[in-house]
């Protein structure tokens, strides 16, 4: 679907804006825990997203390949069924 594009592209676009002010290295403390969880967060987000938009793509090109063969087969049973 479009929302799996729209939303891998934000999260992508999140990421890449706020990767450097992220601080990751450091004192152990809260801030460096909410930096890893949420780098770790949106990683998981462009993965996911990521994903459906190539299993939709897939789902795509399979239905297409599926049309052409049915295509195919009405065609040469035409071609059978005229030659007799």
């Amino acid at each position: 679907m479009q929302k799996h594009k729209i939303a891998f592209v934000l999260a992508m676009a999140m990421l890449i804006f706020m990767f450097p002010r992220l601080h990751l290295t450091g004192v152990v403390d809260s801030s460096l825990l909410f930096s890893w969880m949420w780098t770790i967060f949106a990683i998981l987000v462009i993965i996911a997203n990521g994903r459906m938009v190539l299993q939709e793509r897939s789902r795509e090109e399979r239905k297409q390949y599926e049309l052409q063969q049915k295509r195919l087969r009405e065609q040469a049973r035409q071609k059978w069924v005229n030659s007799r």
